[in-house]
């Protein structure tokens, strides 16, 4: 009790202090402390939390968790723009993506391509946008139960199943365990990444990730903040690995990062902005969290 009533205190100044409510609050609360000790952390909702903290790297991040059972929450993918095509020109910064929809939260999301918005399958509301056959990068699926998949998902899937879809890639965690094999050029962990430079993941950068907990509906949002010295420098993919493995993720996938990774809470930016987009990088979609 003595320990709740100081982090109680030491949350004062970022919005109060949370309780957790019911086991997936409690549980997630629980792995955000273990991993990033000191993290500050509100309710946006029942059933959703969010945490930030920096490491003694340093590496300052941000952690969304959502019990998908909770039935006043949504989570689905936001386009930009509400648009599929139209390359460059329909990208939106994320904090105008927050502004326009009302979402609780928004996390960047798939990678971009000259023609459209996205690379890999994206599922609205159960209607399937776009489903590369075959598919060359993992995803995630949330099912009309709240039950989240990664991997490489196609047509294959139900309705029920790919009830909400957003891609990404490479999926970097499978029961636990972390993986990042980059040794065919061109590949990372055997899915299609033909323009990443030689070299790239030797050094840190702003990172994204979302992953499934060992509790289950429980899905984690994770961004790291990067390249800006003395304030956060990012991480390498290893030491992303090592995060999520602390935060008790079991499966995870990694998104487009860099200068588009991007968290909103509300309409504010909670990431450090790329430099000249004080709003966020213009991306191609986004993952959110809503009421219903």
């Amino acid at each position: 009790m003595k320990r709740l009533v100081a982090l109680c205190a030491a949350l004062l100044a970022f919005g109060g202090c949370v309780t957790p409510r019911g086991g997936a609050e409690k549980a997630a609360f629980a792995s955000v402390r273990k991993a990033l000790p000191g993290a500050k952390v509100r309710r946006l909702h029942d059933g959703v939390l969010y945490a930030v903290a920096t490491t003694s790297a340093p590496a300052r991040v941000h952690v969304v968790a959502i019990d998908l059972a909770q039935p006043g929450i949504a989570v689905k993918p936001v386009l930009g723009h509400d648009r599929l095509d139209g390359g460059t020109t329909s990208r939106e910064p994320i904090v105008s993506m927050a502004r326009r929809t009302g979402a609780l939260a928004l996390m960047n999301g798939d990678y971009t391509s000259e023609e459209r918005n996205v690379e890999a399958l994206t599922v609205i509301d159960g209607r399937v946008l776009y489903s590369p056959d075959p598919p060359k990068r993992a995803g995630m699926v949330i099912a009309a139960d709240g039950t989240v998949k990664f991997g490489l998902f196609g047509m294959a899937l139900n309705a029920h199943e790919r009830r909400q879809a957003v891609g990404g890639g490479p999926k970097i965690m499978e029961a636990g365990v972390f993986r990042w094999d980059v040794s065919t050029p061109g590949l990372i962990n055997g899915e299609d990444f033909p323009r990443v430079p030689p070299g790239r993941w030797d050094i840190r950068h702003p990172l994204t990730a979302y992953c499934s907990t060992s509790r289950p509906k429980t899905l984690l949002l994770v961004a790291v903040d990067g390249r800006s010295p003395g304030v956060s420098l990012g991480m390498t993919p290893w030491e992303l690995g090592l995060l999520l493995k602390n935060l008790d993720c079991q499966e995870a996938l990694r998104l487009d990062g860099g200068g588009s990774t991007g968290l909103t809470v509300g309409p504010v930016l909670m990431t450090l902005p790329p430099e000249g987009y004080p709003e966020g990088r213009p991306i191609g979609i986004a993952l959110g969290i809503f009421h219903r």
